[in-house]
Order: structure tokens, then sequence, then C-alpha cells
């Protein structure tokens, strides 16, 4: 159960962060 959350909040992150630079 913690391996997919931590999967889905990093892939999260890094999409915020990623829109966050464009």
């Amino acid at each position: 159960m913690e391996i997919p959350y931590v999967v889905m909040l990093q892939s999260f992150s890094i999409k915020l962060t990623s829109s966050q630079y464009l």
C-alpha cells in the first residue's frame, strides 16, 4: 500500500514541478 502511495505522490510532485518550471 505504501509503494503505490509513494509512486503516486512522486508522480504528482513531478507533474507539479514540471508545470511550475514550464
